[in-house]
């Protein structure tokens, strides 16, 4: 898992390596199943998220941003924003 500076991540702890292993009550296998299940938390309670780091099992509590901001999905992967197009490929004349 990839932690973007300032993000929701960053702020409950989680650290670049850390295999998130449930959100709630939820276990999550992959980086899609856990964006799915923070969708559905408030941003306002926020959720207890099971971390692996190493050998040491933890618990954080992640508090998603709230929808539109900064573009993040609270989740610390910046992944999708790496896969968009960055603008007009074609040179022009």
């Amino acid at each position: 898992m990839s932690v973007t500076k300032g993000s929701p991540a960053q702020t409950a702890g989680l650290e670049p390596g850390d295999m998130i292993v449930s959100v709630g009550n939820e276990h999550v296998t992959n980086a899609e199943q856990f964006r799915k299940t923070l969708e559905k938390v408030s941003p306002d309670r926020g959720v207890l998220v099971l971390v692996r780091r190493g050998d040491q099992t933890l618990f954080r509590v992640l508090k998603p941003a709230p929808a539109g901001e900064g573009g993040d999905k609270g989740d610390g992967n910046d992944k999708d924003k790496e896969d968009e197009p960055q603008g007009d490929s074609e040179d022009q004349d």
